[in-house]
């Protein structure tokens, strides 16, 4: 989607003296993934093409028959309360993903930056699909803009090959994050 800067007001004076074309485009994710297939070529135009095979979660979690089961039983505990805990923390009142905004939301670089990151993700998957709901905890926890809240685990979500991969690459990231924000292991 093409859109003037924001700054940009629309003006329907032709005698304007402002000739600004700038533009801003606004790319939304589509929920797929792909592999490249063969080589990437850049076009004279400046772009790059490629091939691309399109991945399905779905699909691929109905050929692992080990692990799909440890993986779902894990993303289970993404959204529940940890009872075993014996400590006063806090954090043991809430899930990991509720835990993960409330420290978050202390942490924002605008307000509201965590209220419309979680508008803008929708919500969370089922724990019955396991590898979208690690890339939902991907998304949520490496925002675009950046919050500098924890370390990059997007590539390492897109690169492993089962869900349970991708569900323990998430839990480790939200589990990383919150020690970081809360003070009790800082990653920078």
């Amino acid at each position: 989607i093409l859109t003037p800067p924001k700054d940009q007001t629309t003006n329907n004076n032709n005698n304007s003296n402002d000739n600004n074309d700038t533009f801003r485009l606004h790319i939304k994710a589509t929920n797929k993934r792909f592999v490249i297939d063969g080589d990437v070529e850049s076009t004279p135009q400046g772009w790059t093409e490629a091939k691309v095979n399109f991945l399905d979660s779905q699909d691929e979690e109905a050929e692992e028959e080990d692990g799909l089961q440890d993986a779902m039983e894990m993303a289970k505990t993404f959204t529940t309360v940890n009872d075993n805990n014996n400590n006063d923390d806090n954090h043991n009142k809430n899930n990991l993903v509720e835990t993960w905004i409330e420290l978050a939301r202390e942490k924002e670089r605008q307000p509201g930056q965590i209220d419309e990151l979680l508008q803008d993700l929708g919500p969370i998957p089922s724990h019955e699909e396991p590898s979208d709901f690690a890339f939902w905890i991907g998304a949520l926890i490496n925002p675009l803009p950046a919050m500098g809240v924890a370390t990059e685990i997007r590539p390492a979500l897109l690169t492993a090959t089962t869900a349970q991969q991708r569900i323990q690459v998430a839990h480790d990231g939200i589990l990383k994050s919150i020690h970081h924000m809360d003070g009790t292991s800082p990653l920078f």
